[in-house]
């Protein structure tokens, strides 16, 4: 029988805070405490088993170790939402095969090959010759099940952090966003379906990492390096200079390129690799990435200057970006165009349509903002998660 069409509502939030790492981290968790759905994503996710008392204590030093605050933001969070840190999802869990305990985070006795999802999002970077207005600018779509997002943009200025805007991700993650310095960071899968055989950090605590610490994409790049990264990810940077990169992560093999203002283009990424040294990974390319980067190749290729990037990211696939098949894993929850020059963000709660906007800045007051927005649910067409050229 053919699933039909419906409707949702969906409640988005806009969170805005600030203060020590402990303070940021109550702020989050009185709030979560009352706010059971988005609770949830400080809570056991389904094919994880809870870590031990000990094993999240290793956790939150490894965290720790790489993105330092995020200790005490976490047993802030605890403190008053009452989740104890062996249930936060952002600390990952373990995987329980045969009697042995393998955790997501940080390497005991080996690990366990797992898969990433099937995924979606698409994004792309303008440089400062292809707007009217010279301002550097990136645009992202977000394409998700509604269930696996807390549907959350924060506005976070915490002490010892540079301040951001971004939307979140298992509440302490970050997924996309832009700094106080100009550096902005847009993400999507890279790989769907590849293993996993590592553990480390996955694109929400990479985020993170790149929008609390780094100034620019030097620095950003640089950092990407050290890091243990256990997730398949397209990175598109730039910052206030006029630097854009890309960098294509496949746990700890990456390739990376980097242009300054003099001879930077447009840059775009779907879910799937295209520099030449991740050639291996071809065959797990799905066709409906491939379109999508087709049509941004399509639009971004000429010299000629994008009016307006938020009409890119609002056409309907396949002859666009934008998803409506949210049941089945893939429509857009959240769009967002990141304005360097001018340290802003617009963002889209639920597709991207013209009168969907809002224009967020840095220096908004603390508080939540709600954002009630009606979504489509179209079922996908067979053999809409298809492989192969």
């Amino acid at each position: 029988m053919t699933r039909e069409t419906r409707t949702y509502t969906l409640r988005f939030r806009h969170d805005v805070f600030e203060g020590s790492p402990n303070e940021a981290g109550r702020w989050e968790g009185e709030r979560l405490s009352d706010d059971h759905w988005r609770g949830s994503f400080s809570g056991k996710r389904p094919h994880l088993k809870f870590y031990t008392r000990q094993e999240a204590e290793n956790a939150l030093r490894f965290a720790d170790g790489h993105c330092p605050g995020i200790a005490e933001e976490i047993q802030g969070a605890s403190e008053t939402s009452g989740v104890p840190i062996e249930e936060m999802t952002f600390l990952g869990g373990c995987v329980d095969v045969a009697g042995i305990r393998y955790p997501t985070l940080y390497p005991v006795k080996g690990t366990l090959p797992a898969q990433t999802a099937q995924g979606g999002c698409s994004h792309f970077a303008l440089p400062r010759d292809r707007t009217p207005d010279e301002h550097l600018r990136l645009g992202v779509n977000y394409d998700c099940h509604p269930e696996m997002q807390e549907l959350r943009l924060c506005t976070t200025r915490i002490e010892g952090k540079l301040s951001h805007i971004s939307f979140s991700d298992c509440v302490f993650g970050r997924i996309s966003g832009i700094n106080e310095h100009g550096l902005a960071v847009t993400s999507s899968l890279g790989s769907p379906l590849s293993e996993i055989k590592v553990a480390g950090l996955p694109y929400f605590i990479v985020s993170r990492i790149l929008l609390d610490q780094c100034t620019t994409v030097a620095e950003a790049l640089e950092r990407i390096e050290t890091l243990p990264i256990a997730w398949y990810s397209n990175y598109l940077l730039a910052d206030c200079k006029g630097t854009v990169a890309q960098a294509e992560i496949a746990c700890d093999k990456h390739a990376i390129r980097r242009y300054g203002p003099e001879d930077a283009s447009a840059l775009w990424a779907t879910n799937h690799f295209t520099l030449p040294e991740m050639g291996d990974f071809a065959p797990h390319r799905m066709r409906q990435s491939l379109k999508r980067w087709e049509f941004l190749r399509a639009h971004l290729r000429s010299s000629t200057p994008i009016g307006r990037p938020h009409d890119l990211l609002a056409s309907p696939f396949p002859e666009g970006l934008r998803f409506s098949h949210y049941m089945n894993g893939l429509g857009t929850l959240h769009s967002m165009v990141i304005d360097i020059d001018a340290l802003t963000i617009d963002a889209s709660f639920g597709p991207p349509l013209a009168d969907s906007w809002h224009t967020f800045d840095l220096n908004q007051q603390v508080g939540s903002t709600f954002y009630d927005v009606l979504i489509e649910d179209v079922p996908a067409p067979k053999g809409f998660w298809a492989t192969g050229s």
